[in-house]
């Protein structure tokens, strides 16, 4: 684990020196890479605008990158009241997203949807993902249901949702 990090970390460094950028704090370290909340240099340094996503593989880069051009595509920034972040630049060679910071209500993290088709999941593994997402939703499991259809509105399917990733209020 020490050595990806340590190698995302590189990557996100050569991507902030190219592009003027300062790391201001992490924002999270998880199954698809790191997450800083960073300025432009040269801002106030307690003050970031964008978060730099560095992946660790290049399939869930690539989702999330294409998730956002569809998003764009279809000029949505936001969907039932949850802002979703703008993305703002990329790199294919280092596997990283800069995208627009927004504060809850919000929906992101797209690098576990699918595009185009539903992932082909069996009906028990279905309804085990339901019921978890249920009880990590409670009420307002109703509420993500919209969302989820919205997106797939326009052949977006979002599988890995999560109240860190679809925050309410």
């Amino acid at each position: 684990m020490a050595v990806i990090r340590a190698e995302l970390e590189q990557r996100a460094g050569a991507f902030a020196d190219r592009h003027s950028l300062q790391f201001v704090s992490e924002l999270g370290f998880g199954v698809h890479g790191i997450v800083w909340a960073a300025a432009r240099k040269g801002q106030e340094s307690d003050i970031a605008d964008r978060a730099i996503k560095v992946h660790e593989q290049l399939p869930a880069y690539e989702m999330e990158r294409d998730v956002y051009f569809r998003l764009s595509e279809y000029e949505i920034d936001s969907m039932q009241g949850l802002s979703i972040p703008t993305l703002i630049r990329f790199d294919d060679d280092l596997l990283i997203l800069e995208i627009e910071i927004v504060r809850p209500p919000y929906l992101l993290d797209f690098a576990g949807c699918h595009l185009d088709f539903p992932p082909d999941y069996s009906p028990e593994i279905m309804e085990a993902w339901e019921a978890e997402k249920r009880e990590q939703f409670g009420p307002r499991w109703r509420e993500v249901q919209s969302v989820l259809r919205e997106l797939e509105s326009y052949r977006i399917f979002l599988s890995d949702v999560t109240p860190n990733n679809l925050k309410f209020e």
